[in-house]
């Protein structure tokens, strides 16, 4: 009898393994390719929270670009509230129009030469930075601006963890190098030549912080 709560342990863990495993499919992949089918946005996408905290962060006297805008939601809200805000992608956002967008890979240096000329004091990167190998590299190309505002995923929650100790990927996407501690974040800020203003878990979980 001794010996029963460590066999009840391991197959508790084998099935917590395959549930994790049947978890991670169906939001890398199976919504994906269903969304695609249908033409809408991943659920995730539906209640977008951390334009919130953007917003919160921004004021009318600033001159924002939002690097790696996506489907430029957020720069639409800030646009609302009186905001100049402008889009920067590869690909033109679907809620953008063209004059509010700005067409560049954020591999290309040129493109800091563009923003500068637009008179840009404030950068948003929504969940940019983890997709990026060398982030400190792409910090301190940022140096020249007042204010960078960055949202990037936690590693300091429960599935993340867990995924890790039973050998899984723990990664929420597999185009991301990395999540992120506010430990990694601050070192990470400091080592560009940034101080933290302000860094917090938002309502979604994630890591929100001004970096001045």
């Amino acid at each position: 009898m001794q010996h029963q709560p460590q066999k009840i342990s391991q197959f508790f863990l084998k099935i917590l393994t395959v549930y994790l495993f049947l978890q991670e499919w169906i939001d890398r992949r199976f919504y994906y390719h269903v969304c695609k089918a249908f033409g809408i946005s991943h659920p995730k996408n539906w209640f977008d929270y951390r334009i919130r905290n953007f917003l919160e962060h921004t004021s009318s006297a600033e001159t924002v670009a939002d690097l790696g805008c996506g489907t430029g939601k957020l720069v639409a809200e800030m646009r609302k509230m009186g905001i100049n805000a402008l889009g920067v992608d590869w690909k033109k956002p679907s809620a953008l129009s063209s004059e509010h967008w700005i067409q560049a890979d954020l591999r290309d240096n040129a493109i800091w030469t563009i923003l500068a000329e637009r008179g840009v004091s404030t950068i948003t990167l929504s969940h940019v930075l983890e997709h990026i190998e060398d982030s400190v590299g792409f910090l301190k190309k940022l140096r020249s601006i007042k204010k960078v505002i960055v949202c990037v995923p936690s590693e300091e929650n429960w599935r993340y963890q867990t995924r890790k100790k039973l050998g899984l990927n723990p990664l929420t996407d597999d185009t991301h190098y990395r999540e992120y501690t506010t430990g990694l974040l601050r070192s990470e800020a400091q080592e560009a030549g940034f101080s933290i203003e302000t860094v917090f878990y938002n309502s979604e979980g994630e890591i929100f912080a001004v970096l001045t």
